[in-house]
């Protein structure tokens, strides 16, 4: 008799309630999908504050998990019940007893917890929400995963309001009550460890499963974009002061000013958190400003995709990240990536395909998009690398996440 596979649910509150895609929701949907393909005991509940208990997600929220790149079939797997013993001793042939279990299991099978099996939690949550779930889980007898993405509103607080840093550290310390907490990048996992040491209030095992970065529903570009005017780059994000846009388009009039024979555009993609916060305003005056600037705000998978296919090279000027997706994405695209040389992207850019600079030196970016855009011998270059460097699939990354539970917890039942 083969071993019966672990039933694995997913916490989805936030993404199942909002049709953002920004990094945090896309690993959560990339996540359940792989999980949807590969993983048939998989079911992805939320949060019911009215009953103080994880549920099936509603038909609304299955249609936003969906969207982007989520799983197409959010219905429950449902716990199935055990057939009563009487069953086996009807004296009829073996063939119609087990109809006769079915039947009874089908009718009679509803959803449920079970005990020794696994929750995880990928997305940020407030602490005290960080608290139920895991007390949830514990009543349950489920052993608890969280996916730690970063410490960036502890390790620089001049980026965030004291309110969100508080709650960051809250949700950061209810985490170190997991069984297990997945980072993800080898960044993020020595940050953690660092946090459990100083910070912590449990002493969670902790793994590295590094993120993916294809473009879901994409294919792998296997061929660079021809050299040629107009000279198209995409910078994707959102509009967020560490997203660095300021400095970007600052160093791009640089090279506006200075180039002026060279038919340079930038377009950039993503939401905005504030729409009247001062960088918001500023990038609405230079897209009024300068006709080769231009906005496209949040944009649909496929939508991303085109834009990837259309630019030569990319930009992510982000001052620091708990990964880095949208560096990948290009070269899932096969387009050189402008970075920054330090942190996690300065890690993943060493892998080929990307151009490094100083993200906080407007001077810095400057030369190095007029070192990639005068030279089309460079640029070929670095599309090439980006052409031949192996990047994970979501649905790896999924699979990875699965043997790293079974791996760390899979002899630990409750």
């Amino acid at each position: 008799m083969s071993k019966r596979i672990r039933d694995i649910y997913v916490a989805v509150t936030h993404t199942a309630d909002t049709m953002d895609n920004t990094g945090i929701q896309r690993v959560t949907r990339c996540l359940c999908r792989g999980l949807e393909l590969d993983h048939s005991a998989a079911s992805f509940v939320s949060w019911n504050p009215f009953r103080d208990r994880l549920e099936p997600i509603y038909e609304a929220q299955a249609e936003r998990l969906s969207a982007y790149c989520g799983p197409q079939d959010a219905q429950p797997k449902v716990d199935v019940s055990v057939a009563p013993s009487w069953i086996s001793h009807l004296p009829i042939p073996r063939t119609y007893r087990r109809k006769v279990r079915e039947a009874w299991r089908r009718r009679n099978a509803h959803f449920d917890f079970r005990k020794g099996n696994y929750l995880i939690i990928p997305e940020w949550v407030s602490g005290e929400h960080m608290h139920e779930l895991i007390g949830f889980a514990k009543k349950k007898k489920l052993k608890t995963i969280a996916i730690f993405h970063d410490a960036i509103a502890i390790d620089y607080p001049d980026l965030v309001s004291q309110k969100f840093r508080d709650n960051h550290m809250a949700y950061l310390k209810a985490m170190t009550h997991c069984d297990l907490v997945l980072a993800n990048s080898s960044d993020s996992y020595e940050r953690f460890l660092r946090f459990i040491k100083e910070d912590g209030e449990g002493k969670p095992i902790v793994d590295c499963v590094e993120l993916a970065g294809e473009i879901p529903n994409a294919e792998r570009t296997r061929s660079s974009k021809e050299w040629s005017q107009p000279i198209m780059a995409l910078c994707v994000g959102s509009l967020d002061p560490r997203k660095n846009h300021k400095r970007l388009i600052e160093a791009f009039e640089q090279v506006w000013q200075k180039r002026p024979e060279l038919d340079l555009r930038l377009s950039l993609v993503g939401g905005q958190y504030d729409a009247a916060s001062d960088l918001s305003q500023w990038v609405e005056s230079k897209v009024k400003k300068h006709p080769k600037l231009i906005w496209r705000g949040r944009v649909s998978d496929d939508e991303l995709s085109e834009a990837y296919s259309e630019c030569h090279f990319t930009c992510f000027p982000s001052l620091v990240e708990g990964f880095g997706i949208p560096l990948l994405e290009s070269l899932w695209k096969g387009r050189p990536c402008l970075c920054s040389d330090s942190g996690i992207v300065g890690v993943l850019s060493q892998g080929g395909g990307c151009v490094q600079c100083d993200v906080k030196n407007i001077d810095s970016i400057a030369s190095a998009i007029q070192g990639l855009v005068a030279d089309s011998d460079i640029y070929l270059k670095k599309a090439k690398e980006a052409i031949d460097r192996p990047i994970k699939t979501w649905r790896t990354y999924s699979k990875e996440v699965v043997e790293s539970i079974e791996k760390n917890l899979g002899g630990k039942r409750s």
